[in-house]
């Protein structure tokens, strides 16, 4: 077993499997609406990386993350599947890719990180890092500072439901490996060498990672690039039919028609 501990999971379906990685701050309830979407013909696998929502045990180090999500896929009866990893996530699926390539089937980046990453720390988590800060200042800050980030993320509030804001939230509050995040970002990005090219999948409006490092992510991993209008950086929240009708495109192998448009958003291939 990695230093990591057991995960939690969310699964859904049964079928063809497919591996869900949330991004920083947020967990596997990120995905209940899609493991929903896609339950009625693959098994949905939504994880908590360690140290997030319900998986307790923080991981030492970046590479123990992509480690801890296959050990727990194998547990499940599971040597190959796809993955789909979206911001924080999808680095950790790059990283999954790169080094357990025989296990994946497909791979789909979500407004993802592309590599060696250095946000800058804002106060809310330069105040998680210290040691001596006591749990429920934490809390506060967390569901401060979440509340301030998703109204960067979404480009659109109303088009969250109340219910959908509430799990975001507590996702932050229970987000203890933030206190460590400077050992979960890779020094250098991935290699990636797939049998099969990516799908990246952005929002037009996205703030948090923009569509100019959609564009550069593409250059590295090839593959297709979908930009979905009138989003931000939650597409499976924001727009999910959109989003869950390119998930399914890709993972039946039908590249169907593109829900780009607009000079500002083309679906672009490389």
């Amino acid at each position: 077993m990695t230093g990591a501990g057991p995960l939690h999971w969310r699964i859904e379906g049964k079928g063809p499997p497919v591996v869900f990685i949330h991004g920083m701050a947020c967990s596997g309830l990120q995905w209940r609406g899609t493991l929903a979407a896609l339950a009625t013909d693959y098994t949905a696998m939504a994880v908590d990386l360690p140290g997030f929502g319900l998986s307790k045990q923080l991981a030492p180090a970046f590479p123990e993350l992509a480690d801890a999500v296959v050990e727990g896929a194998r547990a499940h009866g599971h040597h190959q599947f796809a993955v789909v990893g979206h911001s924080f996530g999808g680095l950790v699926a790059q990283d999954l890719a790169a080094r357990y390539r025989e296990a994946v089937t497909g791979l789909v980046l979500v407004a993802s990180l592309g590599g060696a990453h250095r946000e800058r720390m804002g106060l809310g988590r330069r105040i998680s890092r210290m040691p001596w800060v006591s749990p429920v200042v934490l809390w506060v800050v967390r569901t401060l500072a979440w509340q301030r980030v998703l109204e960067h993320a979404v480009y659109r509030r109303d088009a969250l439901p109340d219910g959908v804001v509430h799990e975001l939230l507590w996702s932050a509050r229970h987000a203890r490996a933030m206190r460590h995040g400077g050992a979960l970002v890779p020094g250098s990005p991935p290699v990636l060498s797939l049998s099969r090219s990516p799908l990246l999948i952005w929002g037009e409006h996205d703030r948090v990672v923009p569509l100019a490092q959609g564009m550069d992510l593409l250059r590295r991993t090839g593959g297709r690039l979908e930009v979905i209008p009138g989003c931000g950086h939650l597409p499976m929240l924001e727009a999910p039919d959109a989003f869950h009708q390119l998930l399914r495109d890709y993972l039946s192998g039908n590249p169907g028609p593109s829900w780009t448009g607009g000079p500002a958003s083309p679906g672009v291939s490389q």
